[in-house]
């Protein structure tokens, strides 16, 4: 634990300097706060890292704030933050399954022109694979078990209840079962992943679909969510079919990300590379050390700041500006 500290935060719109208390900051021992309501999008919308992961094994590796903030509630989550959540989760249950990243998964079930070096690019192993999939502004999960080449499709959107439909006009009473709906989606979903692994020439034919049961999501930006919510209970072993209260699945979701990440204790604030603690700006409240040359950089949009204001009381703009 840190004291509590007094620092100057400068309102830029009126120039005029005042005192905030802030309390003292509580850290994981990888060096991230824990108070995962520290981590905002800043008004000038700089890229901090807030969780770092070499694991993954596809390009993405970190997280910035812009990203990890789509974590609060009523908004669409990020693709990045799916990626990360659905990795960490496999990797601290053991790494059950492979995990191909949503922009990859949507490419294959989405792209009706694949082509041959994208899909040699993608190396599928022996086993079970998890596919996060974004489609048309919407999430899906897309499990594949290469062991009997079965394909299942968990949309947080399907299972629901049958809808009725009335026309006064021509007094005409329409059933519309999502189920029926989802068959033909998932049919959908089929036929151009057997498509993408004949390209790969893994399984020319014989790919069966499935459904399981589970709970269903009942808003419009939750699908990300559920995707997340399902994959934990999978690689778990557990049912789908446990509800969900989505805003508590968020809070939770940004502790586990933040818990989870590497150690950051000696990577930079801004660019998360390691730093020369001789050469480097030390926070004195998260005390997360910063490449001169990032804070810099950073600090020259900011062209109100004057020079002998940079490092005001050795406080990051972070910690400034929470």
């Amino acid at each position: 634990m840190l004291p509590k500290l007094l620092y100057p935060n400068k309102d830029l719109s009126t120039g005029q300097r005042k005192w905030t208390t802030m309390e003292s900051l509580k850290m994981f021992d990888n060096g991230l706060i824990s108070n995962s309501s520290y981590y905002k999008e800043l008004r000038n919308g700089r890229g901090y890292i807030v969780t770092y992961d070499p694991h993954i094994n596809f390009s993405l590796k970190e997280i910035l704030v812009a990203d990890f903030v789509t974590l609060n509630e009523n908004v669409y989550l990020s693709s990045f933050v799916i990626d990360h959540c659905i990795n960490v989760f496999n990797r601290i249950n053991g790494n059950k399954f492979q995990i191909i990243s949503v922009a990859k998964s949507s490419i294959i079930f989405g792209d009706t022109t694949l082509t041959k070096p994208f899909v040699d690019g993608i190396n599928f192993l022996k086993g079970d694979i998890a596919m996060p999939v974004c489609l048309y502004n919407h999430y899906v999960l897309v499990m594949y078990s290469s062991n009997d080449m079965r394909l299942t499709l968990i949309d947080p959107l399907a299972n629901e209840s049958i809808l009725v439909m009335y026309s006064s006009n021509d007094m005409r009473l329409t059933l519309i079962d999502p189920l029926a709906n989802e068959s033909i989606i998932g049919e959908n979903y089929r036929s151009r992943f057997q498509k993408f692994m004949q390209i790969k020439q893994e399984s020319p034919c014989g790919i069966k679909l499935s459904f399981v049961n589970h709970v269903k999501q009942a808003d419009s930006y939750n699908c990300g969510t559920f995707v997340v919510y399902f994959f934990e209970r999978l690689v778990r072993g557990e049912s789908l079919t446990y509800d969900l209260n989505t805003a508590e699945y968020r809070s939770h979701l940004k502790d586990v990300l933040l818990q989870n990440s590497v150690n950051m204790k000696q990577l930079c604030l801004y660019c998360c590379q390691i730093v020369d603690i001789t050469n480097s700006f030390q926070c004195r409240s998260c005390v997360r050390y910063i490449h001169n040359k990032c804070l810099l950089s950073v600090r020259e949009i900011e062209a109100n700041i004057k020079a002998s204001e940079k490092t005001v009381n050795n406080i990051c703009d972070l910690c400034r500006e929470n």
